[in-house]
Parts: C-alpha cells; structure tokens; sequence
C-alpha cells in the first residue's frame, strides 16, 4: 500500500502531539505483538528515543508492514471508546481520516477498521482481512446443474458464454450487497460476506440470483434447455486466505459446499441454521424447513409463481 509523505507526516505529528511514547509503543505492540524501539530504531536499551524519533519509526513499521490502516483505526477507537479503561485525545486524527479516504478506504465503525470505498477501491479482502487472522464469514456456494451434460451437448463457446453470463449474474447481485467472489470455477463458485448483516446479504444475494436466472432462462439463454444453478449459504469462522487450496480446507467452506451438493435440490437456496437465525422474519418467512427429516436442520427457498 502507498502511503502519501502528507498523510504519514500528518499522523507522525498526530502522535506527538498526542501521547508519550510509553502509549505509542503500546499501541504498535497491540498491532505488532513483541514490537520493540529500541531494537527498530537500533538505539541501545537504557538510553532514550525522542519523542518525535518514536513517532516516526512506528509510522514508518506501520507503514512497512502494511499494517497503518490497521493502526490508524487503534487511534480512532482510543480516542471513541478508549483503551484500556481511559479515552485519549487524540489530535489530527480527522486529518488523518481524511487521509485514508483519499487513499479509497471508509472507516467501518461497527467492525472498527478501514476498508475499501467501492467508489475507488475493489480488492478480494476489502482492504481489511489479514492472512491468518479468524473472522466470522458468510459463504455463497453456487454451482451448475447438470454441467458435465453441458459441456457435452454445446460447443465450448457456447458453454464458456453461459460461464459468464452466470458469473456476471453471481457479480451483480453479491457486489450490490458488498460482496466478494473468492473462487470461481466456470460452472461456479464461492462468494464471500463479512460486513453489515453478512448473513442477511447473503441470503438475499442468493435470493436475487434466483429471481435473475428465471429472467435469463427466458430472455436470454443460448442453451437448448433452462440453466439450473444450487446455491447454499452457510457462516461460520475462517482464517482468512488468499491462497485457494487453503480456501477449500476451511470447515466452514467445506460445510458449505457440502450443503449445495448434498442437500440443495436444482433451482433451490438452501440455508443453514446459522443463517436463519440472523434474518430478519420478512426473509425468514421465504424459507421452508426441508422436506426429508434426514435434512431437516436446513431450509429452502424455491422460486414459485407467487415469487414472480
């Protein structure tokens, strides 16, 4: 991430200003545990760093280690809600603010942390999840119906053209909703909610694409008979991953895709329990318990006509 020399002098000046460095070391070991000055800046322990040199070597970590959003949001909380036990003035911090959505990020309040503006920034992790660290997430699994028939009986210009109208379908109704599409296969794929109600938009993403695919089968379709999509939607926690073999070792992941090939019919939502109690009792109400008693922890949605 680039940080301007404006914004990192605005925020080393915030610091100063604001605290001695007893704080500021404190704050960069909440964001950097074991997080030593001394040994950054080189100066041997018993003697002292300015004030100022404190400053500017924990912009400059921050910096490096891609972690100054990260820090920027502990100073917006120790000023909001404070840390431990007291709130602490802190100077410029708007500047600094103001800073960061030059960069293309908003400051989520409810998460307590930057992300992406979807006006400037669109980035599979919303500018905010970091390799390693569990966050509670909602997935969206989608996969075709019938692919291999497919492939089989239309061209492969064809097959690729109906892979991404899907996609662009899939794109739209998650994108609205601040949705991510982790992983995509052709004939389908993962999308992935965190912030706001995540289970709420996920659900109602799902939702969409079903409204969607019944318009497309209609107008649109070049195969010889209607597309038919499974779609599952299931939270739980997860390290966060770029890397998609980890992706598909996640339990929560798996648990999703498992809902989608195991439990969900064709032209069907299927939900977890998880889910259902999060949604608001308009949503809730689209959804049935499942008709085998086997699979009775789980509810669907079905376009009917009284859906249309």
């Amino acid at each position: 991430m680039r940080i301007s020399e404006r914004l990192s002098s605005m925020c080393v000046k915030s610091l100063i200003q604001s605290m001695d460095t007893q704080i500021m070391c404190m704050l960069a070991k909440q964001v950097i545990p074991g997080y030593d000055i001394h040994r950054q800046t080189g100066i041997p322990e018993g003697l002292a760093v300015s004030n100022r040199h404190v400053a500017r070597q924990i912009v400059s970590d921050m910096i490096a280690g891609d972690h100054f959003p990260e820090f920027v949001a502990l100073l917006i909380e120790m000023q909001d809600t404070g840390l431990m036990g007291r709130k602490y003035p802190v100077f410029f911090i708007d500047d600094v603010v103001r800073g960061m959505y030059e960069l293309g990020f908003l400051y989520d309040r409810e998460n307590r942390m930057f992300i992406d503006n979807p006006a400037f920034r669109y980035t599979r992790n919303w500018g905010a999840l970091r390799n390693g660290i569990e966050y509670i997430v909602s997935f969206l699994r989608i996969d075709i119906v019938g692919n291999s028939e497919l492939v089989r009986r239309h061209s492969a210009e064809i097959a690729q053209k109906t892979y991404e109208n899907l996609r662009s379908i899939v794109y739209t109704a998650s994108n609205k909703r601040n949705g991510r599409i982790w992983s995509w296969e052709g004939d389908g794929g993962l999308v992935a909610f965190f912030f706001s109600n995540k289970h709420l938009l996920a659900a109602l993403s799902a939702m969409e694409i079903i409204h969607e695919l019944y318009i497309y089968n209609l107008t649109q379709n070049i195969l010889d008979k209607p597309l038919q999509v499974r779609i599952a939607v299931h939270s739980g926690p997860f390290d966060y991953t770029e890397n998609e073999e980890e992706l598909t070792r996640s339990d929560t992941v798996k648990r999703v895709m498992e809902i989608e090939s195991n439990h969900t019919k064709p032209d069907t939502i299927t939900i977890s329990p998880v889910v259902k109690v999060m949604l608001d009792e308009f949503v809730v109400r689209k959804f049935k318990p499942t008709e085998a008693k086997a699979h009775s922890e789980f509810f669907y949605y079905r376009l009917g006509w009284e859906n249309i």
